[in-house]
């Protein structure tokens, strides 16, 4: 290849990586530091009362997702006077509510301030237990 034709398409691709790297790297509503994204009646609720809030994301099947549930039952059956703590398993009806959110990762959890801020956003893995109530009482 000559070298004009390679300088072109060298320039071509490091356009196309930059330029993708700037889409996917601007911050989206439901990411940390933006704000929540009121698209369902429960989170609606949540923002309307002043607690900091965790949303849990989750799918029927996920292996990571059934450990994460039992840590997320105790964490709502402990917290739920503290906090507004929204669980969403995945179905039909929940899919633009998944689709609003970027939820790509199962499970993704998103603690936000009381105010609507994103803080925290875990996706894709396990989260312990202490872990999530510390960053919980932290958003207080």
């Amino acid at each position: 290849m000559k070298p004009a034709k390679l300088a072109l398409v060298a320039v071509v691709l490091l356009g196309a990586v930059v330029g993708a790297y700037s889409y996917y790297s601007i911050p989206r509503e439901g990411f940390p530091g933006r704000q929540v994204i009121n698209d369902h009646p429960l989170i609606e609720g949540a923002l309307s009362n002043g607690k900091p809030i965790l949303i849990y994301f989750s799918t029927m099947g996920c292996p990571t997702c059934l450990m994460q549930d039992g840590v997320m039952a105790k964490i709502r059956s402990n917290y739920n006077d503290t906090a507004n703590i929204i669980f969403f398993k995945y179905d039909e009806g929940l899919g633009k509510v998944f689709q609003d959110w970027s939820i790509v990762k199962v499970p993704t959890i998103v603690l936000a301030s009381s105010n609507g801020t994103v803080a925290i956003r875990h996706e894709g893995g396990y989260v312990a237990e202490d872990d999530l109530i510390n960053e919980l009482m932290g958003l207080g």
